[in-house]
Formats: structure tokens, C-alpha cells, sequence
């Protein structure tokens, strides 16, 4: 379980890193 829970949230957190930086070209 615990190994599924960190995999999950290194998923969101490359998302996450994603997100900002498509936001960051859009101010740009």
C-alpha cells in the first residue's frame, strides 16, 4: 500500500510540475 500511495503522489507531483510550467508559458 505504501509503496502504491508514494508512486501516487510522485505522479501528481510531475503533473503538478507540468501544470507549471504550461502556466509559465502562457504569462510569458
Amino acid at each position: 500500500d505504501s509503496a502504491f500511495v508514494r508512486n501516487n503522489f510522485l505522479i501528481e507531483r510531475s503533473q503538478n510540475q507540468s501544470n507549471q510550467k504550461s502556466g509559465l508559458k502562457e504569462l510569458e
